[in-house]
């Protein structure tokens, strides 16, 4: 069972058990059974019942962070600077910049580890 404010998720492969749970809850609290989780804090969900494997995907989020940065056109290179680029801690003053910087580096650690708090 994963819980996050108000949204409850029962995963397990014996769907009478569940069921069973749900019914203990529902005994309890105002609770609504919304299917098949299609999307789920933030990521999409896909289920395939056949192999029983779970798929999930952080596409939408990830697109998102490159049109928040004005990076949706940007194309993918090795190593994104220019060649013998320095930086020194008068090239960036601007706080506003350290701030959008700073934001964008803990979204993407975000989107490598979502769990890392």
């Amino acid at each position: 069972m994963t819980l996050y404010v108000n949204d409850v998720k029962l995963v397990g492969p014996d769907e009478a058990v569940l069921d069973s749970i749900s019914q203990q809850i529902a005994a309890c609290f105002d609770i609504k059974n919304l299917g098949h989780t299609h999307h789920y804090l933030g990521m999409k969900v896909e289920q395939d019942h056949e192999s029983m494997m779970i798929r999930l995907s952080q596409e939408v989020y990830a697109k998102n962070l490159l049109k928040q940065y004005g990076m949706e056109n940007c194309h993918i290179v090795s190593t994104p600077m220019r060649e013998g680029l320095q930086i020194s801690d008068a090239t960036v003053n601007n706080e506003k910049s350290i701030h959008k910087y700073q934001s964008a580096v803990g979204s993407l650690q975000f989107l490598a580890n979502p769990r890392d708090k």
